[in-house]
């Protein structure tokens, strides 16, 4: 069986995954202080909404 990758723009339903993954990329790989939850989602949702920046999410497929 082999595996198809998938690069797709992010889109609203990836907000949960999104959070846990920026929330660790702002604080451990920037070693930044802990913020709420609310200002992770902030930010997904202006990158989500084009405002700037984009997000891409990679998915594995069987094919």
């Amino acid at each position: 069986m082999s595996m198809t990758i998938v690069v797709r723009n992010a889109e609203f339903k990836d907000i949960n995954q999104l959070t846990e993954l920026m929330y660790k990329y702002v604080v451990d790989f920037y070693r930044r202080p802990k913020l709420p939850f609310e200002n992770i989602h902030q930010l997904i949702y202006t990158l989500l909404n084009h405002k700037e920046g984009i997000q891409f999410v990679v998915e594995k497929m069987k094919s």
